[in-house]
């Protein structure tokens, strides 16, 4: 995974961000997504997943 942020980062494609915190982003997200779903409060899975991966990406993409 370190790699993959890494080769992200130094083509430009994510912005300079610490691995840790690249990381807590996106499995942060991830798992307080699928707690929501798993709990039964996110019944609409397919568009909140699409959803929730353009918010990640929009957080971290190099602008």
């Amino acid at each position: 995974m370190k790699l993959f942020f890494a080769e992200g980062i130094e083509t430009k494609m994510i912005r300079e961000i610490n691995f840790y915190t690249l990381v807590s982003i996106y499995i942060g997200a991830a798992t307080s997504h699928v707690r929501l779903v798993t709990f039964g409060f996110d019944t609409s899975r397919d568009d909140n997943r699409a959803e929730l991966l353009e918010i990640i990406w929009n957080a971290v993409k190099n602008q």
